[in-house]
């Protein structure tokens, strides 16, 4: 059978709650880890898991640093940072490969709900001259690009597989870009074609990736002389400023408290005191950590991901199991990418559905 037991059914219900509006998605992760945490067996486990004593000194900071300033939004995020990493060393627990694939194919269908309120979004927008972008059911367009760019990437990794389904893949691929267009992300599209790259490069696909990387010019090219097919980008030097702004009040706010940071999203309880633009998070996953959890939790957080992954590296190297590495390096290349001028991961849909496929 599929399932081995109703914590896996379970795993399958918070996989679907992503594509639920966000606040249901937030209770059911709260559920998820609060029933978890109530099982001995499983918070025996936890508690010997590699790396999870770094991960502790992050909760602490996540929580203590806000509440010392009395931060209350910080306090929350801060709840849900708990959340989202304890929903993942549950996760790790208890999937395996078929019930990954099985929901990789269940929110590649759920996606498709996805696109048709978005379309119905953009058609209100329409008739309301409203110049707002598509967010779907993420709150935030960007997020929602986000989230399109991990189901193309499970999709052509589907593809390169060989899937008998090879119809259903590109169909979901086909609607899902409508969705990028409507969200219009730019960032995702650069870091849905970085992710496929390495994919493909990964799995020897050469001429696939000459191909790629030809059509990455044309849509450069066509972002140029083109502006109506990616409208935002006649605003790309004012989003950039707006970056630029962002970038270096967090760095101030970095040099104010440079060993345990303001807090998750810490930028949003510091920025009036900059007189910078207002936003929640630094738009950065390099400058965000420090911002957040300063040098001491941004050190501790690493050292959690490399108790955690460390494991896998003599896999990787031997090149076992390639065709799975392909896809979460495909994964992993389209979150650094996108980090360099936002955040997506940092939100409870996005970082669930990224829990799941690490």
């Amino acid at each position: 059978t599929l399932f081995r037991s109703k914590e896996q059914r379970f795993l399958v219900l918070a996989a679907i709650s992503i594509f639920l509006p966000y606040f249901i998605t937030g209770i059911v992760a709260v559920v998820f880890t609060g029933y978890f945490l109530l099982q001995k067996e499983y918070r025996d486990r936890l508690l010997v898991t590699k790396g999870f004593r770094p991960l502790l000194c992050v909760f602490a900071i996540a929580l203590v640093i806000p509440a010392t300033r009395g931060y209350w939004v910080g306090i929350g995020a801060g709840v849900m940072l708990c959340v989202i990493f304890l929903f993942f060393l549950f996760a790790r627990m208890i999937i395996t490969r078929r019930v990954l694939m099985h929901i990789l194919d269940t929110a590649c269908l759920l996606s498709l709900v996805s696109l048709v309120v978005a379309v119905l979004q953009y058609a209100m927008h329409q008739l309301q001259h409203d110049p707002n972008r598509s967010v779907s059911v993420f709150m935030n367009a960007n997020y929602y690009g986000d989230m399109i760019v991990m189901i193309i990437l499970c999709c052509v990794y589907q593809l390169i597989n060989g899937s008998k389904r090879s119809g259903f893949y590109m169909t979901v691929i086909a609607c899902n870009l409508l969705g990028q267009v409507l969200s219009d992300s730019m960032s995702a599209l650069v870091a849905l074609m970085g992710g496929i790259i390495i994919m493909l490069l990964l799995r020897g696909k050469r001429t696939a990736f000459c191909l790629m990387c030809g059509f990455m010019v044309l849509c450069l090219f066509a972002m140029i002389s083109l502006p109506s097919v990616f409208p935002r980008s006649a605003f790309l030097e004012h989003t950039i400023g707006a970056r630029a702004e962002i970038w270096f009040t967090a760095i101030r706010a970095i040099q104010d408290s440079p060993f345990w940071g303001h807090g998750v999203t810490g930028y949003f309880s510091i920025y009036n005191q900059y007189g910078a633009f207002m936003t929640y998070h630094a738009h950065s996953l390099y400058l965000n950590p420090l911002l957040d959890l300063g040098f001491i939790g941004t050190g501790f957080l690493l050292a959690f991901f490399y108790r955690m992954f460390q494991p896998a590296l003599p896999a990787v190297r031997a090149g076992k199991d390639r065709e799975l590495c392909s896809l979460l390096f495909a994964q992993l290349t389209a979150v650094l990418i996108h980090g360099v001028t936002d955040i997506t991961c940092l939100w409870i849909q996005t970082g669930m559905f990224l829990s799941l496929l690490f």
